[in-house]
């Protein structure tokens, strides 16, 4: 029989008047939740654990060094931006290979971080990155799935709820009245042993909340018709580093099927996605023109999508490109007139600055 109730690791496809149901599934509400501001902040790779590369308590004495994290992120956006934050987006990779003991670190720092934010759990977007789903020192990981599940009691314990799901979708209203929606997904999910650290999502476990989301906005849009959809995943969908050099013992690790995802997304009208996983910040706007999808049928759709990536937020100096040397993180206020993005850069001995500021169009969901 096909399994109920909680979630497990078989998954039947069955089809019905040619659509295909994935059980089990998961349960989703598009409600939308107000925000007590404009902006989206965007952090990743905090890498909790032995990549982590800043205090987590206050101590004595103001220097820069001695100010954990989350109090220095709140006050670099009010001295640099200056605009309330009303979503946080965590694109994965909150503790170091895999080690769960750093789960109540990250909880700290996420409560922390909120509360001098002035939003709540509630505000909050969070997804899995290779560090979360470790499975390097695994044999066999599918077998058991137990890789998953400290990230999962992380999870039901940060929310309260026991609600694990690997994908997820949050509605949020900025008080400017547009709609923010967030399409979480897994890209840490495995192939086999041999591709355990490339990118990889599966059309199949984001297909069922992609027509879900459709189906919602467009029976219950924004008293102004203004909704931006984000897709929020950790793994790159497009190259990041200038140049790339590939190795046995690290291999290039773009999303597999990263075609898919963009096409899909694309006739979704997702317009945008944020991600992490490079510790390198970057702005990539594309257009999906002409191609195939995975049905076979041409997508023509030409809908543009904007990709953002995110520095790391955390990593200790060593574990950063050699082309950036800083930790950075994303602040994005949508406006009707499009996105204003600032990358913000750091280091644990050093203050604050912009690294880069500009403005991506408004891909309105309408």
């Amino acid at each position: 029989g096909i399994p109920a109730l909680d979630a497990t690791i078989y998954e039947t496809i069955t089809s019905s008047s040619g659509h295909l149901k994935l059980t089990p599934s998961g349960s989703w509400n598009l409600s939308h939740l107000n925000a007590p501001g404009n902006a989206i902040l965007h952090i990743s790779d905090l890498h909790f654990g032995e990549d982590h590369g800043y205090n987590e308590e206050a101590h004595e004495g103001r220097r820069i060094s001695n100010r954990p994290l989350w109090e220095r992120l709140p006050q670099y956006i009010d001295s640099l931006i200056k605009v309330p934050i009303g979503a946080l987006v965590v694109s994965g990779d909150l503790i170091s290979r895999g080690n769960g003991d750093q789960y109540g670190r990250a909880a700290d720092f996420l409560n922390n971080l909120i509360d001098r934010l002035g939003i709540t759990k509630d505000h909050c977007v969070i997804v899995p990155g290779n560090h979360d789903l470790w499975t390097l020192s695994e044999v066999n990981p599918t077998r058991t799935y137990n890789h998953e599940s400290n990230y999962r009691n992380f999870i039901r314990g940060f929310f309260l709820n026991k609600d694990d799901d690997l994908e997820h979708m949050k509605r949020i209203r900025m008080p400017n009245g547009i709609d923010c929606v967030f399409v979480g997904l897994n890209s840490a999910r495995l192939r086999s042993d041999s591709l355990k650290e490339y990118g990889y999502v599966a059309k199949h476990r984001y297909d069922p909340l992609l027509q879900h989301m459709v189906s919602a906005m467009e029976a219950d849009p924004t008293p102004n018709k203004n909704a931006l959809i984000f897709g929020v995943m950790h793994h790159h969908v497009i190259p990041v580093n200038p140049i790339e050099s590939p190795n046995e013992q690290k291999p290039v690790s773009l999303t597999l099927d990263a075609g898919e995802i963009l096409s899909e997304f694309a006739s979704n009208r997702v317009g945008y996605i944020l991600h992490g996983h490079q510790h390198m910040p970057h702005v990539t706007s594309i257009e999906i023109i002409s191609g195939v999808r995975s049905n076979g049928k041409p997508n023509s759709s030409k809908r543009p999508i904007c990709v953002i990536g995110a520095g790391s937020a955390g990593a200790r100096p060593e574990r950063l490109p050699s082309q950036i040397g800083r930790n950075v993180i994303g602040v994005y206020t949508p406006g009707l007139d499009g996105i204003s993005i600032s990358f913000v850069q750091y280091l644990a001995s050093m203050e604050a600055s912009i690294f880069w500021e500009g403005k991506v169009p408004f891909h309105n969901f309408y």
